[in-house]
């Protein structure tokens, strides 16, 4: 396969396995803050979570500590290296057409489940922000 070049430099991947896909890197940070914020959020409601003052900066981060124990953390990855490995993987050719014509588009719509690719994932250098 030749040379390809991805509509966004990063993706990131949720907890859930979703991808999302961004140009620059400061974005990526800003959507995971959002994420995260959500979470708190819903959490505020749940009896587990019920004791915890929602405003004080001490509680968010032990809740979210417990959140990326129990649900996992959003992870930012290099998008070229990642098509690099897929490329490299021992998928099906047409597998990987698929899965890499996904990922060059600018609204990424794929879930690391539905294709199975966490082990091509972990082969993948997490940006560190």
């Amino acid at each position: 396969m030749d040379y390809i070049v991805p509509s966004n430099d990063y993706i990131i991947v949720t907890p859930k396995g979703e991808i999302k896909g961004f140009k620059d890197l400061d974005k990526a940070q800003n959507y995971i803050d959002f994420y995260n914020s959500e979470r708190l959020r819903c959490m505020k409601d749940k009896p587990d979570y019920r004791d915890y003052d929602m405003t004080d900066i001490n509680s968010s981060i032990d809740i979210f500590t417990r959140l990326g124990v129990d649900e996992g953390e959003c992870l930012i990855y290099d998008l070229q290296e990642f098509i690099q490995r897929i490329q490299e993987s021992s998928f099906f050719d047409e597998e990987k057409e698929e899965l890499i014509k996904k990922l060059l588009k600018d609204e990424i719509d794929l879930n690391v489940k539905d294709y199975q690719i966490e082990t091509i994932l972990n082969e993948v250098n997490i940006v560190m922000y």
